[in-house]
């Protein structure tokens, strides 16, 4: 009996072992930045709207639309690209575009950070906004956003604190599956 119980405590013991080793916290987040940014204050897409780009044809449609540009109907023509769309690859990168609609004085966007925890990806942006005397610009801001692929959910968070040097304070904007 003395040497059953022994064979099971030796055989536990590596099982044992891995339990204590296993550390309970969660992993802290991966962060990187966007591989690629375009930002600005003159986007032609009038309507606010948070978008996640996979794939040539969507993001062809998107840039065109945002120039203002009539949009072609069936496949663009990637081959000659006549129309200077900037090319992505769709297999190892995606695109967070935010386009904010009517705004006044925000000139773009800046990505502050860009992290995966427990499989969501959060990116983290900065409205850029200007003072201005008198009558406030009227702006269309945007920004592109090129990131590594990722396949989970990613959440799009902007900084709504608005004092020069004040801590950020973060708030979901969307939520993109």
């Amino acid at each position: 009996m003395r040497h059953r119980l022994v064979r099971i405590a030796v055989s536990l013991a590596p099982l044992a072992l891995l339990a204590a080793l296993q550390d309970p916290r969660p992993l802290p987040p991966a962060h990187f930045g966007a591989l690629v940014t375009c930002s600005g204050d003159n986007s032609k897409v009038a309507a606010a709207r948070t978008l996640r780009v996979t794939d040539a044809g969507t993001w062809a449609k998107l840039w065109l639309e945002h120039l203002g540009q009539p949009i072609p109907d069936g496949d663009y023509g990637w081959y000659t690209n006549h129309r200077e769309i900037p090319e992505i690859d769709f297999e190892h990168c995606t695109v967070v575009a935010v386009c904010r609609g009517k705004r006044r004085n925000e000139i773009g966007l800046r990505a502050v950070e860009a992290f995966v925890h427990d499989g969501t990806t959060t990116l983290r942006l900065d409205p850029k906004s200007v003072q201005s005397i008198g009558a406030a610009m009227r702006t269309q801001p945007f920004g592109f956003f090129v990131l590594p692929r990722v396949d989970g959910a990613i959440v799009v968070e902007e900084n709504a604190q608005n004092r020069i040097g004040g801590e950020p304070i973060w708030r979901e904007i969307a939520r993109l599956e």
